[in-house]
Order: structure tokens, then sequence, then C-alpha cells
């Protein structure tokens, strides 16, 4: 029986007088130096969004609580980097396959980018672990890191523990994926920035129905994890298929039969992949760019999603 199904078949009451503390010690040690490849603190924090919603903790609480995991973590790996790092890298790095050349890399790395390292970096499960370990070694102030860790720990404990909390029973088709699309979207947003301030410099080109279509795919996701909660629930969505197909085969007929099987195929993954390529093509050919990279990103988010 692994932790998590161990959580799961927990007392209400020990949940409700434990639980607290169960998400402070998995945040915590998730962000530890080589515990964090261990812990499954991030599907936990979800977990925990999901118990907010059954009732048994409080959002404020939770939140807080992982934020604190998150951070006290984060403090340790910093504090043993910056008193074993750089020895620690100098005689055993070459067995992890990190020379010491690829640690003056990574150093100077930190330094020009430490707030997008440590902040994006909590996100990515490969580099959450080991982030706050190389800022240590690297020599990056204490006022520094700890600015940035209390910024990243607090998004990341608010980013998780409302995925869990939106996606209800789906948590755990959810943490196989939050992590990484969340860093992918980090990554988008910051080279969204950096590009708008590039672009903005000589022609204005984005307008104020930006803000409304950015609201619009917020409320989107909102819309497609209830449906994937009701689906597991068996509630409104799973009804309302029963009742369509009830209704369609009150009215099926061979012609009918015909007509949608021909829109099946007309619609099918490799007609729309051609269809897909020419649009792209076209909105290139006309130099459309902001377009062709917005109908890119959601043919690669559609792939992700599928």
């Amino acid at each position: 029986m692994t932790i998590i199904d161990k959580i799961l078949t927990l007392p209400f009451p020990v949940l409700n007088h434990w639980g607290y503390w169960i998400i402070l010690l998995a945040a915590m040690l998730e962000a530890s130096p080589f515990f964090g490849l261990l812990v499954p603190g991030q599907l936990i924090v979800i977990m925990g969004g999901f118990f907010i919603k059954l009732g048994i903790l409080d959002i404020g609480d939770t939140i807080f609580i992982a934020a604190l995991g998150a951070i006290l973590g984060d403090l340790i790996g910093y504090l043993l980097g910056k008193k074993y790092g750089y020895s620690f890298i100098t005689g055993y790095g070459k067995y992890f396959f990190f020379k010491k050349e690829h640690f003056e890399k990574t150093k100077k790395l930190m330094h020009h980018h430490t707030g997008k390292s440590l902040i994006i970096g909590r996100f990515n499960p490969l580099t959450r672990a080991f982030a706050p370990f190389v800022a240590g070694s690297s020599g990056i102030s204490f006022s520094k890191f700890l600015a940035y860790n209390i910024i990243g720990g607090i998004i990341w404990a608010i980013s998780f523990v409302m995925i869990g909390y939106l996606f209800g029973r789906s948590y755990e088709i959810t943490s196989k994926y939050a992590g990484k699309f969340i860093f992918i979207a980090f990554v988008i947003s910051i080279l969204f920035i950096y590009l708008y301030r590039f672009i903005n410099k000589k022609k204005h080109i984005f307008t104020k129905y930006h803000l409304y279509a950015l609201l619009l795919n917020i409320f989107s996701l909102y819309l497609f994890s209830k449906m994937i909660e009701d689906v597991i629930n068996g509630e409104l969505v799973t009804k309302l298929d029963v009742w369509l197909n009830a209704k369609i085969v009150l009215v099926w007929n061979p012609l009918l039969n015909k007509i949608m099987i021909s829109v099946t195929n007309i619609e099918s993954p490799s007609h729309l992949l051609y269809l897909s390529v020419i649009l792209f093509g076209i909105l290139i050919y006309k130099k459309k760019w902001y377009y062709s990279l917005l109908f890119l990103f959601s043919m690669i988010g559609g792939l992700l999603f599928a």
C-alpha cells in the first residue's frame, strides 16, 4: 500500500487533526535535496485541496501550511548547499556526471537568473529539490534567496491547493500533469512578456480584448475540471449524456447513421492534422505572426490534453 493509499484510508477525524501536519511534512521534504525525488509532496498538497472541498480542511490554513513547508524545505536545501555544496560537488559531482565546469556554468546562470531559477524551478520535478541547494552552493545572498523563496513557495502552494480544490476527485489524473502544465505555462508566460516588451517598443499589436480572451480561457479550464469531476462522480454531465443518447436512439435511422459516420470520418485526426497544417501555412504566408504563434500553441496544448 502506497503512502497515498494510506492517507485515503484514514478516518475523517484523523485527517482533520493530522492533515495539516502531513501536508507540512510532505511539502517540506519534497523541497529538500534528494528527498524531493522520493516524496510525493505535490500530490499530497493537491489532495489537500480535495479535502478542502469535502470540508475536512480549511482553505486558508492549507495554503499557509503548504507554503510554510515549501519555504522551510528550500531553506534546508539552501543551508546545506551553503555549508557542504561546493565541497560535495567538486568531490563527488563527477560520480553524478556533474563536473566542476558544469557547476561554474550553473553558478553563473543562478546569479544572472536567480528569480526565474528559484520560482519557475519549483514547478519542475527535476529542479525543485536541487535549485535551493545549488543557490546555497553558488553564493547567492540569503536575503535575495529568502525573498524569491517566499514568493515561489506562496505561488506554488496556492497553485496546487486550488488545482486539488477545482479538480476534486480527479486529483490523481491531475497530479501526473499539473506540474508539467504549470511549468510550461510559466515559461510561455515569461516568453510572452519579453516578446511583448520587445515588440511594443516598435509597434503596438496587443489590444484590450486579449485580457477578455485570457479570462475566458481560465473559465474554460474551470469548466473542463468540473466536467472531469462530474464524469467521475456520475453527476450532471454523465446524466445529460445518457439522456441525449436515449433521445438519439428514438430518431435513429440508417441514413442518419451514414451521415454521422461521414462526419466522423471527415473530422478524423489525420484530416484535422492536414487542415491544421494548411491553415498554419496560410497564416505564415500572410505573415500573421501573432496568429501563427497563437494557432501553434493552441495545437500543442490540444495534443497535451489529448
